[in-house]
């Protein structure tokens, strides 16, 4: 691989859209959180070196931490 730099955006439904609203103990909130660690874990393996976002409440935010 080169030294260029491959970049994704990331951005998603706001907490007002989501079942679970600001409820982190929530089923659902996990799962989300899991399925993005997992994606974001994909990219970085696959080349991926930077990761933006719109950094909105809810999914944007989401993607940010982790």
């Amino acid at each position: 691989m080169n030294d260029k730099q491959i970049t994704c955006c990331i951005s998603g439904h706001r907490l007002e859209k989501l079942s679970f609203r600001a409820d982190e103990e929530d089923l659902h909130c996990f799962r989300l959180k899991v399925g993005l660690l997992g994606e974001v874990d994909k990219m970085r393996r696959n080349g991926v070196t930077t990761f933006l976002s719109g950094m909105d409440r809810g999914v944007d935010l989401m993607a940010a931490q982790t």
